[in-house]
This record gives structure tokens, C-alpha cells and sequence, in this order.
């Protein structure tokens, strides 16, 4: 039988909780009645902590249980995105949920050019950051992405700020 032949229908977890112990099984999935998934997962960073939306990333050296654990992004991993965060906030070494498939209404982007970014346009991981910005490509420059589906205008000062996006990081 596949690894997804039982898959669990209820989980110790709200998808906006935290927690210092693995409650979940780290790597579990989790769909919910739209479609969503999520991924289970352990906060790497010993300093950051991101907060709802943001974009985190596996780390390409843990090989095997990559998909276990994010970090903020590093340009070596920009490939493989874990996903949006689904937390207030994700404590450094914490446990929680990261949205992997599906409509997320609040994930974070940021305008650092000149042209208005329009719906339908893909984001990509920004090194350092845990923001998005326009991946300039045609397609999407990683098979893992995030598609924003509303404009983000430009700005003097580029800023942050929460968009409607539809996550494909699984």
C-alpha cells in the first residue's frame, strides 16, 4: 500500500498552532474540506521566526527528511519552497503547519521594481528574506511556486504586504 493508502482524518492541531514537541508526526500531510493541503513541519532557524504567509524553504542538504524541516531562504534552496506559513508565528526549533497546496489568502510579497505585478504572475523566494518577488521568467523558474492572483502596485519605498496567492509546493 502508498504512503497515502490511510490517510489521517484528525489531527492533535489547529492549523494555526505551534508547538515545542512533534504532536503531528513531522512530514505529515493534512488536506482540509477545499482542497488545501499542509505539511507538518520544524522550524530549523534558531533566530527566526516567521509569521503567517510568509514564504519559508526546505533545506536541500538534509537530503532524505528535507521535507521535514524549513528555514528562511538561502539561494540554495530557492528550488524547493516549502510552502506558506500558517502560524501567527513560527518559534525558532517550533513545530507547525505550512500550507503546501491551495488558495492562501495573506502571503506576503514585495514590489522592488518599476512595473505593477498582475495577477497571475509567479513569485519566487528572495534570499534572506521571507518575502516573495515577481520571478520574472514567462513560467515559473521552480516547479515548487507560488501564482499571486491579484495585482501589487509599485512603489517608492517597496514594502511587504499580504496578497491572495495560490501555493504549489508539494
Amino acid at each position: 500500500m502508498g504512503a497515502n493508502a490511510n490517510p489521517r482524518t484528525s489531527f492533535f492541531t489547529a492549523l494555526t498552532e505551534t508547538s515545542s514537541t512533534d504532536k503531528e508526526g513531522v512530514g505529515t500531510l493534512r488536506t482540509d474540506q477545499f482542497g488545501n493541503v499542509y505539511r507538518w513541519v520544524r522550524n530549523e532557524e534558531t533566530s527566526d521566526v516567521p509569521v503567517v504567509g510568509q514564504a519559508v524553504f526546505h533545506l536541500l542538504s538534509n537530503g532524505v527528511t528535507m521535507t521535514q524541516t524549513i528555514q528562511t531562504c538561502a539561494t540554495a534552496d530557492l528550488g524547493v519552497m516549502a510552502g506558506l506559513v500558517m502560524a501567527t508565528t513560527l518559534p525558532a526549533l517550533y513545530y507547525g503547519w505550512v500550507q503546501v497546496i491551495g488558495y492562501h489568502a495573506t502571503g506576503v510579497v514585495s514590489n522592488a521594481t518599476n512595473v505593477t505585478i498582475t495577477a497571475g504572475c509567479f513569485l519566487k523566494g528572495v534570499n534572506a528574506a521571507t518575502y516573495m518577488l515577481l520571478d520574472a521568467a514567462t513560467q515559473a523558474s521552480y516547479k515548487r511556486n507560488v501564482q499571486i492572483l491579484e495585482a501589487v502596485a509599485t512603489a517608492q519605498t517597496p514594502a511587504a504586504t499580504t496578497k491572495k496567492m495560490y501555493v504549489n509546493c508539494l
